[in-house]
Formats: C-alpha cells, sequence, structure tokens
C-alpha cells in the first residue's frame, strides 16, 4: 500500500476513535440526566448541552475539526486544476483522465473528476475542478505540482513539442516533418491550440509515428537531407513519445528528433 494511503488509514482510524469517544460522553451525560431528571433522552440531551456549555459545547467544537480533519486529510490524493469554460463539456465527456507529475513525466496515473465549482472564478474566468488520483504510489507526496491529460474517443489527436519546433510559414505554424525512409524534411501547416511554459500544443497536423524536427528550424530547407541526432551513446534516437498534459485531448505519440 502506498505509504500516503496508510498515513491516510491512521488519520482515519484516529479521526473514528475520537468521534466515537465524544458521542459516548454526550450518551453517558445524557442517560444520567435522563435518569435522574425523568426527562426524555433527547431532551436530556439538549439541557445537557445547554447547561455545561463550556464542557459539551467544546465537545461539538472538537467533533467539527474531526471532520474538517478527515476532509483535509483526504485531499492528499488529489490535484486541483482550473479550466475555461469551454473545457467543462470535454472534461465531462472524458473517457480517460491522467495525472502526471513534474517531478515525474514518463508516468501517468489514472484519475477521475471528484468536483467541478459550480460559480466562475470572477478574476481568472475559470472553473476548478478537483481531481482525485485512483493509484496513487509513493512517488506521489503532498503539494508536488502535476499536468492533468483528458481523453475522449473521436477526438483529434495532439501532441505537447517543445517550442522550438515550431517553424513560421506566411504567419502560420508549421513544423518540418522527417521521412524516415528518403531521410529528408517536409514542411508542413499545423494547428496550434496552445501555447504553454512547457512547449506547444498542436492539435491537428500530425500523424501517429511522425517524427518531428525540434532543433535547428530556421537553417531547413524543403526536401533537404538530413539525419537526426542520437543520444546517450546507447545507439537509440533520442525520442520519446509526445503527449499532451493539462486541459487538452489525450495525445498521439508523434516523435521528434533534432537536425543536424
Amino acid at each position: 500500500m502506498c505509504r500516503r494511503a496508510g498515513y491516510f488509514g491512521v488519520i482515519l482510524v484516529m479521526s473514528i476513535f475520537v468521534g466515537l469517544t465524544i458521542i459516548r460522553e454526550f450518551y453517558k451525560g445524557a442517560q444520567a440526566r435522563a435518569y435522574g431528571t425523568g426527562e426524555r433522552f433527547h431532551e436530556a440531551i439538549v439541557n445537557l448541552t445547554m447547561r455545561n456549555t463550556r464542557r459539551y459545547g467544546g465537545y461539538i467544537i472538537h467533533f467539527g475539526f474531526v471532520l474538517l480533519f478527515i476532509g483535509w486529510s483526504g485531499q492528499a490524493f488529489s490535484e486541483k486544476v482550473r479550466l475555461p469554460e469551454s473545457r467543462i463539456g470535454e472534461l465531462k465527456s472524458a473517457t480517460a483522465i491522467a495525472v502526471v507529475l513534474w517531478a515525474d513525466p514518463r508516468k501517468f496515473y489514472s484519475a477521475r473528476v471528484r468536483e467541478i465549482a459550480p460559480a466562475v472564478d470572477p478574476v481568472t474566468r475559470t472553473f476548478a475542478v478537483r481531481v482525485s488520483i485512483l493509484d496513487p504510489d509513493p512517488g506521489v507526496q503532498w503539494g508536488m505540482t502535476a499536468n492533468v491529460a483528458v481523453g475522449n474517443r473521436g477526438a483529434s489527436s495532439s501532441a505537447v513539442l517543445p517550442l522550438t519546433s515550431i517553424y513560421r510559414k506566411d504567419g502560420q505554424p508549421a513544423v518540418w516533418i522527417y521521412d524516415q525512409a528518403a531521410r529528408t524534411v517536409t514542411l508542413r501547416s499545423v494547428e496550434v491550440g496552445q501555447y504553454r511554459e512547457d512547449g506547444v500544443i498542436v492539435s491537428s497536423g500530425l500523424r501517429d509515428g511522425e517524427w518531428v524536427v525540434t532543433a535547428g528550424v530556421h537553417k531547413l530547407r524543403e526536401g533537404e537531407s538530413v539525419r537526426p541526432f542520437e543520444g546517450g551513446g546507447d545507439g537509440k534516437p533520442a525520442t520519446s513519445p509526445a503527449r499532451a498534459p493539462a486541459s487538452a485531448p489525450a495525445a498521439a505519440p508523434v516523435k521528434s528528433a533534432n537536425a543536424v
């Protein structure tokens, strides 16, 4: 079991113990008062609390703190994101949701939507959304930053590419596609869905398995022969499947390469 799950289990057991202790104190006090005064049990509870506010009023406050603590500790398994109104429908109809930690972007955690704010934030004009991680492990810690990937059936494939892979042709975004057979590059127009601090989301124009040049794009010409950069000294291309975390459709595994 995940270490955080163990912590939450301990917190839950302790909270239940404190809650039951408070309920037991009310029961014993009301039972004694009902026996001595002849009041009904529910009347005895009310009168007991009203006549001993410092003690039993404090019990009520303590019980409220127990409930708040349980709710607070349960948030350890959730991530909070903000979405514009135009993406709420996409989130509700999502067939798959995944959480990607910035600390380990290679691992995807299954998740589900737990809560969508009923009102839009007046400053950012976005809705706060809480997403619960279904399969947390010890790598997930409190306070970590993550992206959320949303997948929908029938949605167009998207990919996150480095900003350096975008080339401007007649003022429109484009990328250089590497042909593995001919070992040449071809410029292709694409549609950019969003510019972000960690890259750019290409929402259309790319197909699964294609290679995209990510460096030196302004030095290339149409049909020019290039070879992909191979890093690490292990003979394997320095490429990896590019996915589209955050509030974008599930990414197609478009590969990237540096032209040399």
